[in-house]
């Protein structure tokens, strides 16, 4: 009896480790299961890809890229002027944006310094590849601080065949327009501002109107959109009025920078280039865009006698299942006096996070960023590492070089570029740790030129 007891100790003693274990376990899987659950559902809302395994093959490797949005594949890919959703991890560059180019959302509520809380509806432009359509489409909204009522209206003739498109369009319109759509999204914006009094949009008035005809050709991975348009735009300054924020409520927002009001008479000729092929964990592609802006010569009675070129290339390489390259190239350049509002500016999010926002601004500008980002999946042997963390983040690298001059406007367009040396660029480097489509990422950034702490910040969208 007495042999019998004690077996039974140490029995109970030898169990307890297990039952631990499994005691571990389950609540391991309990986290791994809720916190896919919150990604899954941030990255719903935020229009993001997924990973999910390839069934054909269990091993980690074979993990894959897939689109979940069948709303778009069933509906909203015939109405696109992309091949592809826009939330398979290239980012769109277009070099200039129209005045009448909008969501594709019915709704539309924005937070800024220079009109408060907007809200507006949205009838947005749609694209038939295989009939002829004659399309309406709009928007307006108020400001309820700025008290102005804002709107825009057109129409085109459309003559698809073949997924070639060939487009015709008049609108008119009265916005609040800003140059710094490249930089920040105006969701995140909008956040921004709501949250934490950080407006990184700089705005002006622009009403007038547009004549335009595009030619669009896409594939299944692929499109390219050419333009010219003729605008006529009166421009004007707009001052900052909203003090309101949910969190730093001492802080001031920035002064919004006045600009050179008058008309604008120009012709805008544009070509873009998007390409994707679907990888394991990252996509694979090219964004590029290109623009010209001529006014003043060529049209009598106009305020501003310039020309601007913007060129913006990027790539998307992935190097491996667990590695990717992605990499950005931005000049922009210019001849004639170039209005405030036209200028190009540099520093803070999106372009070098290391420095002050708009540090460097003039008519001629070169901007490089490379970003290395390493899936965390790299680690999954590692035992020191939770699982949940692995199958949800990236460790991104990232390094950002950048040049701004003034040059005389009687200089070509190519002159001043001569001047970019190692002493007269600006640089950063840094690291963030982000989500698992790297929308979602903290980082931390330091200058090159001088000894200082890191600049951090929060993103909701991917720098490029």
């Amino acid at each position: 009896m007495k042999n019998l007891v004690t077996i039974s100790i140490l029995l109970f003693f030898c169990a307890i480790p297990v039952v631990a274990q499994e005691g571990l376990d389950k609540v391991k899987a309990e986290i791994d299961s809720s916190v896919n659950e919150i990604s899954d559902s941030y990255k719903g809302k935020f229009d993001s890809y997924f990973v999910q395994t390839d069934s054909t093959n269990d091993t980690a490797s074979e993990y894959r890229l897939s689109i979940k949005n069948p709303y778009w594949n069933k509906h909203l890919s015939r109405y696109s002027l992309y091949s592809f959703s826009p939330d398979n991890g290239i980012q769109r560059n277009q070099a200039f944006l129209f005045p009448w180019e909008s969501d594709a959302d019915n709704f539309n509520m924005r937070y800024n310094r220079v009109e408060g809380l907007f809200l507006g509806w949205n009838y947005p432009q749609k694209y038939f590849w295989n009939t002829e359509r004659f399309k309406f489409f709009g928007s307006f909204g108020y400001g309820f601080q700025s008290h102005l009522w804002r709107y825009g209206w057109g129409i085109s003739t459309q003559f698809g065949f073949d997924e070639q498109l060939l487009e015709i369009g008049a609108e008119n319109h009265s916005v609040t327009d800003t140059k710094d759509q490249w930089i920040v999204s105006e969701d995140e914006n909008t956040v921004a501002a709501m949250f934490t009094k950080n407006d990184y949009r700089d705005y002006f008035e622009r009403k007038g109107f547009s004549l335009w005809t595009g030619l669009y050709h896409r594939d299944e991975n692929s499109d390219m959109q050419a333009r010219v348009a003729f605008m006529n735009d009166d421009y004007a300054s707009l001052e900052e009025i909203s003090r309101w924020s949910l969190f730093r409520k001492t802080k001031s927002f920035r002064e919004n920078p006045t600009i050179d009001d008058g008309k604008i008479k120009s012709l805008v000729t544009t070509l873009e280039y998007h390409s994707s092929d679907e990888g394991r964990y990252f996509s694979r592609g090219w964004s590029a865009a290109a623009s010209g802006e001529y006014s003043g010569n060529i049209f009598k009675k106009d305020d501003f006698n310039f020309n601007r070129y913007i060129l913006d290339v990027r790539r998307y390489q992935p190097l491996g299942n667990f590695l990717m390259l992605n990499f950005r190239v931005r000049a922009g350049t210019s001849t004639g006096v170039l209005p405030l509002q036209k200028s190009f500016d540099i520093g803070g999010i999106s372009t070098l996070p290391g420095f002050a926002y708009k540090a460097g601004s003039g008519n001629r500008m070169f901007l490089g960023n490379v970003e290395y980002i390493m899936n965390a999946r790299i680690f999954d042997d590692e035992e020191i590492f939770p699982s949940w963390l692995l199958r949800n983040s990236n460790i991104i690298l990232f390094f950002d070089a950048g040049y701004t001059a003034q040059v005389s406007p009687f200089e070509k367009f190519s002159e001043g570029f001569e001047r970019m040396t190692f002493d007269t660029f600006r640089s950063d480097y840094g690291f963030a740790v982000g989500s698992r489509d790297g929308k979602l990422r903290l980082g931390f950034a330091w200058r090159t030129d001088i000894a200082t702490s890191p600049n951090v910040f929060l993103r909701l969208q991917r720098p490029f």
